[in-house]
């Protein structure tokens, strides 16, 4: 049975240099590049027909696959519906399908990204539409396996990281003030922006915080089982962060945040990983967190398929909470 590992992840995020790493090293694999296919087929000045290049990267991986050989799939893939109906397209193969989500941090990307040479280097606002489309792999992508490599140093001093563990089990139990909730944006580099948007912000940031204190305060006390308070926990105290990185110049009152939740889960992870939380634990958090903008729109069944009954009774208890 061939293999697939589909690679996940804005640009710069280092799913390349991944790759390349792979297949210098294990001479199964086969890496099959977006990029590599627009370079070779435009000249740096022309526009790309994207169409073309994947419709290109698809029947190269295809005639791969069916050769037997294990392919890796290098492109953003950020949107959970494409994934689902590249996988649908390549089922019949009876292929071993890997996910593996780069997460990189922000300013990490943006350096990244200035290096590169003009030709090859992403516009700022390409990169900020980015991090507003990334999409946490959902149940009903159907992958087989599901990994995350991040960037990412935990360099908390030995008393910060203490510290951090104590407050972890009293916002667990829903015994956090609202002193130490807002106290909480600050132990971590990615939560600190957030934390700066509430101070900047009109009232309507720091009301909009308030609500989501108390609603916290209740959805940990009716949460049925240790593992729902602490998904329920982290759900909502992180779900708005990722609000600090989408922020438009204009107005607080007139910004949507188009795409906070995407940034929230990106922003998350790494807090979560910190904290040395179980993963099973961490990726429920993960797709509440990426459903519940996208979750309202569709119907429950649907949900369901995407991110597992149980998680879908739990957002439906966040979103309750958080109207109340």
């Amino acid at each position: 049975m061939p293999s697939l590992k589909m690679l996940i992840g804005l640009p710069a995020s280092g799913k390349t240099t991944y790759a390349r790493r792979l297949v210098h090293t294990d001479s199964n694999w086969v890496h099959l590049s977006s990029d590599e296919i627009a370079y070779a087929k435009y000249p740096k000045d022309q526009p790309i027909n994207h169409q073309e290049v994947f419709q290109e990267l698809f029947l190269k991986t295809l005639t791969c696959l069916k050769d037997g050989k294990n392919v890796i799939y290098d492109a953003t893939n950020l949107a959970s519906q494409k994934r689902k109906s590249f996988i649908n397209r390549i089922k019949e193969l009876h292929v071993h399908v890997e996910a593996i989500i780069f997460i990189t941090p922000y300013d990490l990307l943006k350096e990244r990204n200035n290096a590169r040479e003009s030709w090859q280097r992403v516009p700022p606002y390409i990169l900020d539409r980015y991090i507003r489309a990334f999409q946490f792999p959902r149940k009903d992508e159907n992958f087989d396996e599901c990994s995350i490599i991040t960037d990412h140093t935990w360099n908390q001093p030995p008393e910060t990281k203490q510290h951090s563990q104590i407050i972890r089990g009293r916002l667990m139990e829903g015994n956090l003030s609202f002193n130490e909730w807002m106290e909480l944006y600050n132990l971590f580099e990615d939560t600190k922006p957030f934390l700066w948007l509430i101070k900047d912000s009109s009232s309507l940031m720091s009301a909009a915080n308030l609500n989501t204190y108390q609603a916290y305060k209740k959805m940990v006390s009716a949460a049925p089982t240790p593992h729902d308070q602490e998904v329920m926990a982290w759900t909502i105290l992180l779900h708005q962060i990722g609000k600090a990185y989408v922020r438009k110049n204009r107005p607080m009152e007139e910004d949507n945040f188009y795409g906070f939740e995407h940034a929230s889960t990106y922003m998350a992870y790494p807090i979560l990983s910190s904290l040395r939380i179980p993963e099973p634990l961490t990726w429920d958090i993960l797709l509440l967190i990426d459903e519940h903008i996208i979750g309202r729109q569709m119907k429950r069944g649907k949900v369901k398929r995407r991110i597992g009954t149980a998680n879908y009774e739990r957002l439906v208890n966040f979103w309750g909470f958080l109207s109340e």
